[in-house]
């Protein structure tokens, strides 16, 4: 009994398309039925209905709390580390945000068995909170035992020589790659795998470009002002808080490097309107890697070169790399606009065009598929067509289903009409043959009977000729009518003799 009140309690909840659980009554009452039919003890097992695999939802949740207890892990130490360094025990305060992340990861497992949602990371934003405040308060010490340092002054913070500085940078770098390992862990829920790796790859090339931009605090222009100070650390701030942010920022990665999607994968709107503007994700994706990254560290560097006069060989580089990013990414967005909502006519034709191209080269000529092969693969794409999700159909794709549906059925018929005609003519060849067989043996009967009757007219002028009296045996066969012939010829011999 007690196992099936907990099958009951683990099936009344399904894990759906969207981000919740929804009941199932259907379960329920086949469980409810099940309860009261059989009162069976607690050890009894009871095989009920499984449509959720276990071992894959173990895994989902396992992973899930190891990538927040990563991301815990990190970011008390990075607290105590602070507080060691600071000497103050209110930056424990951070603390609390750092247990939020129990709580988040709670929900996720009863709610979503662990799985993230698609397009904003909970956990990885109580991580940046909790974390990036004390590294803040971490590397403004640093910035002052460096000016004391250059200044000649004993430094008072307990740090004891150059290794113990390297650590804590280690330390605050550290952040960078456990973001990356806990996003890798984390459950990919309604993302896909490739959608994945083009997360992880763009996690990667935002930390290449903090970690260069955090170097400018070993800079004397930078260490030595606090108000720049300030301003370098609340670019880098703006910077992490892409990371909870999962689909926009690998599709602004991904225009980075040029893998975007042609113009017959593009999802056209069939009614294109200016408002629509505000829910692209690839225009957020623009804004969002522009006034979260870019921007900022571009004001920043024109500020330390112009004002502060800091010219060095990297960051003029990486000066015109932010200027022609910015400017790159503000050209594509015009593109996407233009293309999409002002004149989309001209992205629908080359998307036509493009269509037809794969037609054409589809209908190619290949080998003849055999009937056998014909009706498998007809079977297997009415497979896929019946086990589609119903949250992925819509009125749009039932409409091409049904032009499809269409089209299979002309194929079919036409198939079946040239086997239909390859029958006919393969009975009219059999015939055709049959009736010449049938010719050519009648032929042979007439020649054969010809043959005969000339042989008869003959053997009788020969007799006629004889003067023999007697009539050549009638209806006699074989021997015995090649006997008689010979008897009555040698008897006509014998009278003509006589005479």
């Amino acid at each position: 009994m007690w196992t099936l009140f907990r099958q009951l309690d683990n099936h009344q909840l399904e894990y759906g398309r969207g981000s919740d659980w929804v009941e199932t009554t259907g379960k329920r009452q086949q469980l409810q039925q099940q309860i009261g039919a059989t009162g069976q003890p607690r050890n009894t097992v009871v095989q009920g209905p499984v449509d959720v695999d276990a071992g894959r939802v173990l895994v989902g949740i396992g992973r899930a709390v190891l990538a927040r207890l990563i991301f815990i892990v990190h970011s008390v130490v990075t607290i105590w580390t602070t507080v060691h360094v600071q000497e103050s025990e209110s930056v424990w305060i951070f603390a609390l945000i750092a247990l939020l992340i129990i709580f988040e990861g709670s929900y996720a497992i009863i709610m979503r068995a662990g799985d993230e949602r698609k397009w904003f990371c909970a956990s990885v934003l109580l991580y940046v909170l909790a974390t990036a405040p004390p590294i803040w308060l971490l590397e403004m010490k640093l910035c002052e035992w460096r000016r004391e340092r250059a200044n000649g002054i004993q430094s008072k913070i307990p740090i004891a020589d150059a290794d113990d500085e390297l650590r804590l940078q280690l330390l605050e770098q550290l952040m960078l790659v456990v973001l990356i390992i806990g996003r890798w862990l984390l459950p990919k829920g309604d993302i896909s795998r490739e959608q994945l790796s083009q997360i992880l790859l763009a996690y990667l090339a935002i930390s290449s470009d903090i970690v260069e931009f955090f170097d400018v605090f070993k800079e004397k222009e930078v260490f030595t002002s606090q108000p720049v100070q300030v301003m370098v650390l609340i670019a880098w701030t703006l910077s992490l808080i892409q990371f909870p942010f999962v689909l926009t920022v690998s599709r602004a990665r991904k225009m980075r490097v040029a893998i975007t999607q042609t113009s017959d994968e593009i999802e056209i709107p069939e009614n294109p309107d200016m408002s629509n503007i505000c829910s692209d994700v690839d225009i957020w994706a623009i804004v969002l890697a522009n006034s979260l990254q870019d921007i900022p560290f571009l004001l920043v560097r024109l500020y330390l070169m112009f004002d502060r006069g800091l010219y060095t060989y990297t960051m003029l580089f990486f000066t015109c790399k932010n200027a022609l990013i910015i400017a790159l990414q503000t050209y594509r967005a015009f593109v996407l606009i233009n293309d999409r909502y002002v004149h989309p006519q001209k992205l629908k034709q080359e998307a036509n065009k493009a269509r037809r191209q794969q037609q054409r080269s589809k209908s190619s000529p290949k080998r003849r598929r055999t009937k056998r092969e014909f009706q498998r693969s007809e079977e297997m794409e009415h497979l896929c067509a019946v086990n589609e999700p119903e949250e992925e159909r819509s009125p749009k794709r039932e409409t091409r289903r049904e032009i499809v549906e269409e089209q299979r059925e002309r194929k079919r018929r036409a198939f079946d009409n040239e086997q239909a005609m390859k029958t006919t003519k393969s009975r009219k060849g059999e015939r055709e043959r049959l009736d010449t067989h049938d010719y050519d043996r009648n032929d042979n009967d007439r020649k054969r009977r010809s043959e005969s009757n000339r042989k008869r007219n003959h053997e009788k002028d020969r007799r006629s000729r004889s003067g023999s009296r007697i009539s050549p045996p009638q209806n006699i066969k074989g021997e015995r009518s090649k006997q008689a012939v010979k008897r009555s010829s040698s008897a006509g011999d014998r009278a003509h003799r006589l005479r």
